[in-house]
């Protein structure tokens, strides 16, 4: 019974997980398609070297994110494929040594899955930061006054 709930909560955890890196990529790319979009107005200021500092910040690290987004997407996926392949082949008897180091690859690229995760995460709080400093030297004086 406790082996339906764990393998329960794993299957949970593993679709919470997938669904946060798609959220956060996408987050990312409707940062960098709102920075595009001011960037390519006409009535957009040339910003001073503060602003542009930040937009740029910004930019890049959204940039970034994406990457380590899809990135994380890759090994992810590479991931589930080693775990399949130890399933299918667990069950040969010559199969110890293999499915032991295919468990490490896997555990290896579980844990790279969740350090990108973390970076991406951080890159897209950059790039907010960033950008939100950029508007706000840019247009800062609407608020305010």
């Amino acid at each position: 019974m406790s082996d339906d709930r764990y393998s329960k909560w794993q299957d949970v955890r593993i679709a919470q997980l997938s669904a946060s890196i798609a959220l956060f990529l996408a987050f990312a790319g409707g940062g960098l398609s709102f920075s595009v979009s001011l960037l390519i107005q006409p009535a957009f200021v040339a910003p001073g070297c503060m602003a542009r500092s930040s937009f740029l910040v910004g930019l890049l690290s959204g940039v970034i994110s994406m990457l380590v987004g899809i990135t994380a997407c890759v090994t992810r996926l590479s991931d589930f494929r080693i775990t399949a392949r130890i399933v299918r082949t667990r069950s040969l008897p010559e199969s110890t040594d293999c499915v032991a180091k295919m468990r490490g690859q896997a555990a290896r690229l579980g844990d790279w899955t969740w350090r990108l995760f973390y970076g991406q995460i951080a890159m897209f709080v950059l790039q907010v930061v960033a950008l939100a400093i950029a508007i706000f030297a840019l247009y800062g004086y609407r608020l305010v006054g």
